[in-house]
Parts: C-alpha cells; sequence; structure tokens
C-alpha cells in the first residue's frame, strides 16, 4: 500500500505466514507456522484431562448439562471450506457430523446445535438436529451476526451478538416461536455470556471491560461488585448463586469462582495443559452449570519455518 491509499497484491498466502521485516533491497523475511487447536476435558475432582480433539483445528462450542456430550467445531483443511460441527461423547467415543458451519451451542434438551453458516452474504444463525429432522435457518436480515446461544431454562428463546449498520456490538434477544430480535444491551459489549439459571440476565463484558449482569427483558446494566475489569464471565452456576469468570489471554488461564451472596471471588482452577510445547494461547472455556466438568481449547504451534523471499516487486 502506497501513502495515497492504493493497494496492490504482491503474492497471495496458501499457509499461515508471517511478514516480519523488509529489507532496503526488497527482500522479505517470512514465517511459515503450521498450527493445530486442541479440545481438553477434565473433571473437577482431578484427574488426567483427555484430549478429545477430532482432526487438526478442533475448537469447542459447548458441554452439555450433563457433560457427557461436547459440541465442537472444525475450520481446518478437515473441516472443509465451510467448517464443519461434530458432536462427540465425552468418554472418548467418535465423533458425529451434523453439518457445515461453525458451532455455538447446545440446546438444553439436546436436541439442536446452533450453528453459524458461512456464505458471500455473511454469516447465518442455523439450528442443526443432534439427532433426525431437517435443518432450520434463523433469519436475520440486517444483523451482522457474531454467534449465539440458546437461553435457559428450555431453549425456547436465543441470544446473539449482532452490529446493525451504524451501531456497535449489542446482544439481542429472540423467541423461537416468532417475533423480531430484541436488543437488550448497551452497545459495545466485548466478552463473556453467562446466563442466570432462569434465562432472565446475562452477564457479559461491557465497553469498559467490566463484568456486568444484563436484565433480558429489560434494564440497566448492574456493576457486579467484587469483580474487577477484564474478568469475563463464563458460566451461571444452576443453584444461581455462583458466576464462573475467568481472565482472557494468560498461561496458565485462572478460572474464579465469584458468590453474587457474598461478594467474593475465590480461585477454583488453573488450565494448563500437559504437553507446553508450542502453546501459543488457552481459548473457548467452557464449565458445566454445576461445576463438575470443565473443557477448553488451546492452539500451538507445531512447525514454524523462516524464510527470505525475493522476487516481490
Amino acid at each position: 500500500i502506497d501513502l495515497s491509499g492504493h493497494r496492490r497484491l504482491v503474492s497471495p498466502l496458501t499457509d499461515l505466514e508471517v511478514l516480519h521485516d523488509i529489507a532496503k533491497d526488497g527482500r522479505v523475511l517470512v514465517e511459515r507456522e503450521i498450527g493445530t487447536r486442541e479440545i481438553l476435558f477434565g473433571s473437577s475432582e482431578g484427574g488426567p484431562e483427555r484430549n478429545l480433539s477430532w482432526l487438526e483445528q478442533s475448537a469447542l462450542a459447548a458441554i452439555s448439562n450433563d457433560g457427557r456430550t461436547l459440541l465442537f467445531e472444525e475450520q481446518g483443511e478437515g473441516g472443509g471450506p465451510n467448517g464443519s460441527v461434530y458432536l462427540r461423547p465425552t468418554d472418548g467415543g467418535p465423533a458425529v457430523r451434523l453439518g457445515e458451519g461453525g458451532a455455538d451451542s447446545l440446546s438444553p434438551d439436546g436436541r439442536w446445535a446452533l450453528t453459524r453458516s458461512f456464505s458471500k452474504d455473511g454469516t447465518r444463525l442455523v439450528m442443526l438436529p443432534t439427532a433426525a429432522g431437517e435443518p432450520r435457518p434463523i433469519p436475520l436480515d440486517g444483523y451482522r451476526v457474531l454467534g449465539g446461544d440458546f437461553a435457559p431454562p428450555d431453549g425456547k428463546r436465543i441470544v446473539f451478538g449482532a452490529t446493525e449498520p451504524g451501531k456497535g456490538l449489542r446482544a439481542y434477544v429472540l423467541d423461537l416461536a416468532g417475533g423480531k430480535p430484541r436488543a437488550f444491551t448497551p452497545e459495545g459489549i466485548t466478552a463473556g455470556a453467562a446466563f442466570s439459571p432462569d434465562g432472565k440476565s446475562v452477564a457479559f463484558t461491557d465497553a469498559e471491560h467490566r463484568p456486568v449482569i444484563c436484565p433480558v427483558d429489560g434494564g440497566a446494566p448492574k456493576a457486579i461488585a467484587g469483580l474487577e475489569s477484564y474478568d469475563v464471565p463464563i458460566q451461571w452456576s444452576s443453584d444461581g448463586d455462583t458466576i464462573y469468570v475467568t481472565r482472557e489471554g494468560e498461561i496458565p488461564q485462572s478460572v474464579y469462582r465469584y458468590s453474587l451472596s457474598t461478594g467474593k471471588k475465590t480461585a477454583w482452577k488453573q488450565l494448563m495443559p500437559a504437553d507446553r510445547a508450542g502453546l501459543v494461547r488457552i481459548e473457548r472455556v467452557y464449565v458445566t452449570p454445576d461445576g463438575a466438568h470443565y473443557a477448553y481449547s488451546l492452539n500451538r504451534v507445531t512447525d514454524s519455518d523462516l524464510f527470505v523471499v525475493t522476487g516481490w516487486k
């Protein structure tokens, strides 16, 4: 790109390549990485974590409330050009492909997976049956959708994050029986999504990365006293008193329990794979509502080579 804003394609890149530097004579220093994404599943009682990865780019989406089923996606070469959505029993049984796209959420009854379908027109939400049945697209014209989740206790509503033209990221609620989406958060939510057991409130982080509780049916967000900026809510316990929070970007990544009744935050678990080789980051942490099981995705670089490229002009 030149100073007037004119862009010119120098070369298409076929792999995960990182441009590091350019010399005065035009030589370019390029790093080519080969990476994987993995899923680890564990019990709060301890013991070794189980690797439930399937292909080379397995990314966690959700665990069933009973901890027996894992929903995940494959976005690498094995996942195909549009990605693939899978279910896998957490006892290590084989994975079952549900369809194309990216995975977001399991319905409370386990009958549906909420997924993202990718096309030239943007991202759409689609409900894929976990057994027999037909996919159910969710029409959301006019929204740039980032992802969604089934709302407890019955999954008859979904909450999704999206933007509308000229507006910032907000959370919307939609009744699956009909009606139009309704925004219930201010613009600028940044992370998190933890539903209260009755589905009437959701904990997010706001535009300043502060943890807040937002009433789904209307009302101003309420700050969570005792939590700090960048504490990300990831699960609300089934007893209604505990919110699990984590802090993204840490290695090891800590997970805390926050008690609404006492206002205290206590350390619960530190997430770190037994094999740290090539570990880049830990992501997509999930805890079941009863706190009995957890899972997380991680990204690691398995091979890295440096090249000096000549001939780019």
